[in-house]
């Protein structure tokens, strides 16, 4: 169950508190396990810190992608997020997990035909 209700928490920590997870736009904002409803105030409170520090101009770069473009992220290293856009100007949006094994894989595996 503890699995469950991390996953609804805007922020998480793994076991060893060195990946985490941050979802400033998550609808089911909770508390994370381990903190008693008193603490819930502070909580919140510094979770409105952080959000506003994140959404800072000195600390966004923004993109505008091109007919063909891709880009490549990697969901532990980067907080990213995009703008929206007009669904009926034929722009579309994909995205797609790849595992890290697979990533070096396939990158050992160009290096080796491209050398």
């Amino acid at each position: 169950m503890r699995g469950a209700a991390c996953a609804r928490i805007p922020l998480r920590l793994t076991a060893g508190g060195c990946g985490h997870r941050f979802n400033n736009l998550d609808r089911a904002q909770g508390l994370p396990p381990t903190l008693a409803p008193s603490q819930a105030p502070s909580f919140y409170l510094h979770l409105n810190r952080l959000k506003t520090f994140l959404h800072h101009p000195s600390f966004e770069l923004q993109l505008r992608l091109g007919p063909g473009y891709l880009i490549a992220i990697d969901n532990w290293r980067v907080m990213h997020g995009r703008t929206s856009f007009d669904e009926t100007s034929g722009r579309a949006l994909a995205g797609c997990y790849l595992s890290e094994e697979e990533v070096r894989v396939r990158r050992e595996h160009l290096r080796t035909v491209f050398a």
